[in-house]
Order: C-alpha cells, then structure tokens, then sequence
C-alpha cells in the first residue's frame, strides 16, 4: 500500500504493471487515461480497479492536489 500525491498539472504518462492495483481517492480530482484514447475523471472517495499489464495514465487537471492509495499485492 502507498500514499500518493499528484500537484495541480503533475502526473504519470500512460503504462503497465505486471501487478492488478486497487486505487481509493483521499482528496482532489484527476484525469484518467488508457493506450486507446479512453479518458475519465475521477474523485475523492471513488475506487479504481486496474487490472494486470493494462496501460493506464493519471494526470492532475484541478487547481488542488490528488492524494490517493494505491494497493498493489506483491509479487515474487
């Protein structure tokens, strides 16, 4: 499990993990986008599942920070 925090304009490009992740919002909105174009925006108190090797972004369009969890499972 990890705490995440995205500044107003930050965020991650799109790409996979082997590992499916489970992503509750804390605080903030945030766009979210796949390899296909595909895009939503997502705030506090939703839940995101994203399941293995599926190519995924996330990118702060609003003014305040996007905090989040993101659990992961681990894998050997």
């Amino acid at each position: 499990m990890r705490l995440f925090e995205i500044q107003p304009g930050g965020g991650r490009e799109v790409h996979q993990h082997p590992e499916d992740h489970l992503i509750y919002i804390l605080n903030g909105e945030a766009e979210f986008s796949n390899d296909k174009g595909v895009k939503f925006i997502a705030g506090k108190d939703n839940v995101i599942y994203i399941p293995p090797n599926k190519h995924h972004g996330i990118r702060n369009t609003n003014e305040k920070p996007f905090i989040f969890i993101c659990i992961i499972p681990y894998l050997e």
